[in-house]
């Protein structure tokens, strides 16, 4: 080579050294899905007025992925950071923004238009009649629904929404929001009253999932103060459904008898199924505590399109603060609670355990 030759590629070699690299753009990882409502959904504004809102699904989201980063070996406190860093935290005053941007659009009017079509019990009256003759919708819509007086405004059954997400690839946790898609579309449910069978989701086109890298011995999961698997037993899942049923409010009326007889099977223990209890005192409880149901129903739509109740155990113990203030021979009792649930479900031959 010549020598000026040799003074060109030594002069390109230090530009190349020199000059800044550009730094690669992030890749974003994209999904479009539909947000279809199989129940009326209780999802108010600020002034109780129904409203498709963004926030609740963020919250619904973020609750599944916990469940999926449990199942990949996470555990707190290391799960709670990385969640603030993947989905924002405003905790300790760092304003962390969230990375997985979510986009709304209701195929019906704009996101935040009130819908104004108050419930209307006598409507949906005979339907809904459990075998008690209580009314499904008033027992499993406590506070929500009322048997007098206005109800708030519900978002109405079939009622769509195209949901857009967007997160960088390569950001800790991604990972894990595909199987918090398909969480949701399987165990998952928005609004008021949503642990008890109201604002059931369906999402076309999130991922198909089984269920059963999501589980643990549910005796093991009592262990943990917060829901981050679905419960399993020698029988398999602790997930039930029923019979298909010609209607929503049929599979409503169904979990409105099941709920109701559970309670009754659980005796004195009732108010550790959930908190507060109507004219029911618990020592170490009063109405200020709360004790969330584990024990989840849902309406869902089976793969031959046909609508079921279902029944899922979270299961996990009240918050510490809680926990403790309850009495020994009370906290002693817990698993026998759940133990009995169980074989309260199995017990009923109309429904089947769904092992998938």
């Amino acid at each position: 080579m010549s020598r000026q030759a040799c003074r060109h590629a030594d002069h390109v070699d230090r530009r190349a050294i020199l000059r800044p690299r550009k730094r690669a753009k992030s890749t974003m990882e994209q999904r479009h899905l539909t947000l279809e409502l199989l129940t009326p959904t209780f999802l108010g504004d600020a002034q109780q007025t129904a409203a498709w809102r963004t926030p609740p699904i963020k919250a619904q989201l973020r609750r599944w992925w916990r469940v999926a980063a449990f199942a990949q070996g996470m555990r707190l406190p290391e799960l709670r950071a990385l969640e603030g860093r993947l989905f924002g935290d405003a905790a300790g005053q760092q304003g962390r923004k969230s990375q997985v941007r979510l986009r709304l659009q209701p195929h019906k009017g704009r996101p935040g238009t009130q819908h104004n079509n108050a419930w209307r019990q006598q409507a949906n009256q005979q339907p809904l009649r459990m075998n008690n003759g209580l009314p499904a919708d008033g027992y499993l819509g406590f506070g929500r629904v009322k048997t007098k007086g206005a109800n708030e405004t519900a978002l109405p059954p079939e009622e769509k929404a195209e949901l857009r997400l967007a997160w960088p690839a390569e950001a800790e946790g991604a990972e894990a929001l595909d199987e918090a898609l398909g969480l949701f579309h399987r165990l998952g449910s928005l609004g008021g009253r949503s642990r008890n069978g109201w604002g059931a989701c369906h999402l076309h086109g999130a991922e198909a999932i089984g269920l059963d890298a999501y589980s643990r011995p549910w005796e093991e999961a009592l262990e943990e103060a917060w829901i981050h698997a679905l419960g399993r037993d020698g029988n398999g899942l602790l997930l039930w459904w029923t019979p298909p049923c010609k209607s929503w409010e049929a599979a409503m009326r169904r979990l409105g008898d099941l709920r109701k007889g559970l309670c009754g099977e659980a005796g004195a223990l009732r108010p550790l199924l959930s908190w507060p209890v109507t004219g029911q005192q618990q020592q170490g409880l009063d109405n200020q505590n709360r004790i969330p149901n584990t024990l989840q129903l849902k309406v869902v739509r089976d793969e031959q399109g046909q609508l079921r109740g279902q029944l899922a155990h979270l299961p996990c113990r009240p918050e510490p603060k809680i926990w403790d203030a309850l009495p020994k021979e009370v906290r002693d009792d817990h698993p026998a609670l759940w133990r009995n649930a169980h074989a309260f479900l199995d017990r009923h031959s109309d429904l089947e355990r769904v092992h998938a």
